[in-house]
């Protein structure tokens, strides 16, 4: 796998106030699921790809392919992730309201590649949580809440997700 980038960024970007030291890119696709760890020069650090693991959970194969990574243990400052399966990927997406941040949470799981399998907004209740589980969707998109939002109904939502098998 040989991977150019061909980006500028700033030497010493920052994340939240702070210098940012490794960045990971996650592209699951139908077959292989591949990381690229980056450094905050734009530098290639790492990459490694493992089967995707859509049988099971799709985090398998990305935890998979991050261990073969150099320094597997150290954190990332960041992720950006993708799906190229083509449709093979069934993700649910949540918003906390129809309009805004459900349609656009919609729209970026649609954008990614995947199968939207199940949409939702507002608080998560029992019947909610039902229809999501009936779909076994293989990844879930929460959206909206972030930068000063409703934190408290993202908080809601991912706790009632938490529940599920």
């Amino acid at each position: 796998m040989t991977i150019s980038l061909n980006i500028k960024a700033p030497i010493g970007a920052f994340i939240n106030g702070r210098e940012w030291k490794r960045g990971l890119f996650v592209d699951v696709g139908s077959t292989f699921t591949k990381v690229l760890c980056i450094g905050p020069e734009i530098t290639v650090v790492g990459q490694a790809q493992s089967r995707t693991t859509i049988e099971t959970d799709v985090l398998e194969g990305v935890t998979t392919a991050v261990s073969q990574l150099p320094n597997p243990s150290d954190s990332f400052d960041w992720a950006l992730c993708s799906s190229s399966a083509a449709g093979g990927l069934k993700m649910a997406s949540i918003g906390l309201t129809e309009a805004l941040s459900g349609r656009a949470g919609t729209l970026s799981a649609l954008g990614a590649g995947a199968k939207v399998v199940s949409t939702e907004f507002g608080l998560l209740d029992v019947p909610a949580i039902n229809r999501i589980e009936d779909e076994q969707p293989h990844l879930v998109l929460l959206a909206g809440g972030l930068n000063g939002g409703n934190t408290e109904s993202l908080l809601h939502n991912a706790t009632k997700l938490s529940e599920l098998k």
